[in-house]
């Protein structure tokens, strides 16, 4: 009985240190990250609404803002909350790095769409998925098609399949 309780003890506090270590690492990271950043005002342009896994309706930022050399970037927060933490329109700082989001070192492209509902004269941005080469040599005057819940506006889906595929 002893040795288990010993054994426990090692395999818990090893645990723990590992959890530390790893937090200080991603502390170090993150002050890294804001030592070398970009800062911008940004604004918020929309609120996303979903439900989470459980059934809880939660609230995402959209994001705008320019960068230091002029380009226009929109991104979803990676942070929802159940009660909105921004209304639309409220200004705030944006920390970036480079030239914007770099996930995996490389910069993601997004098409980004807009569409003014003729009813209420709200403007709904729309924007694909993460595009991991430059679509602007596919894109013409033609209108790319987004269908939407006519229910929710904020549950859409944006066609870009005209897009070529990648090669694994």
């Amino acid at each position: 009985m002893q040795k288990t309780l010993t054994l426990l003890s090692i395999v818990f506090l090893a645990v723990g240190v590992l959890l530390v270590l790893g937090a200080i690492l991603l502390a170090f990271d993150t002050r890294r990250f804001l030592d070398q950043a970009h800062r911008a005002t940004g604004e918020v342009a929309s609120i996303e609404e979903h439900e989470s896994s459980d059934g809880v309706l939660m609230y995402t930022p959209v994001i705008r803002f320019r960068t230091s050399s002029g380009q226009d970037i929109v991104f979803r927060s990676s942070t929802a909350s159940n009660v909105p933490d921004y209304v639309v329109g409220q200004k705030l700082e944006v920390a970036y790095g480079g030239s914007g989001a770099r996930p995996n070192g490389r910069n993601p492209w997004r098409i980004v769409a807009q569409w003014k509902n003729p009813t209420t004269g709200a403007l709904h941005v729309f924007q694909s998925n993460d595009l991991w080469f430059d679509p602007t040599p596919h894109l013409s005057s033609q209108p790319i098609a987004v269908f939407l819940d006519p229910r929710n506006p904020k549950r859409y889906y944006m066609d870009v399949s005209f897009l070529p595929k990648l090669a694994d």
